[in-house]
């Protein structure tokens, strides 16, 4: 048996709206940085013609995280956690074990890119707003994915109506 923080202050806490969408605009979040950072890798021109690439990229990956629960309510400490029932907390350690590894792959798969470009004399970034696009795609990864797993791990709860 575990103690379950929620079971003795389920009046006091607010339920935590979930929906199917959010998860979908965390993907196309993740899929719009990643594109922003490749444009401006293989159209160096790219910052200067449309608006620049870092603050789009820092917008879509992280304006969006806060659509979700989880990237609401603050996980990572010992009290956040204790809002999280027993499921809840396994499922966000699984989801930033597997983002985190996810993470370092991209970075592995960067490097061996690099490694190849230098020889295949494909384009690398040269410029230090293209370095900056890559980092800001980081760090957005790195904040954005534990949050995207966590909703794709949890299952949704059960519609209002739906009496099982």
């Amino acid at each position: 048996m575990s103690y379950d923080l929620r079971k003795w202050v389920a009046e006091s806490q607010t339920a935590r709206k979930r929906s199917r969408w959010t998860r979908y605009y965390l993907a196309a979040g993740i899929f719009a940085g990643i594109l922003f950072a490749i444009a401006d890798l293989f159209d160096p021109g790219f910052g200067s013609k449309s608006w620049a690439a870092n603050p789009a990229i820092a917008f879509l990956l992280l304006g969006v995280v806060p659509l979700s629960p989880f990237g609401r309510e603050s996980w990572m400490t010992e009290k956040g956690r204790a809002t999280f029932d027993e499921f809840e907390r396994n499922a966000l350690s699984a989801a930033t074990t597997r983002a985190y590894a996810t993470l370092i792959t991209v970075i592995m798969l960067g490097m061996v890119y690099l490694w190849i470009a230098s020889i295949a004399a494909w384009p690398v970034p040269t410029a230090p707003r293209q370095w900056a696009a890559l980092t800001y795609l980081l760090v957005g990864l790195g904040l954005a994915l534990p949050v995207f797993y966590a909703e794709l791990l949890v299952p949704l709860p059960p519609a209002e109506g739906d009496d099982e």
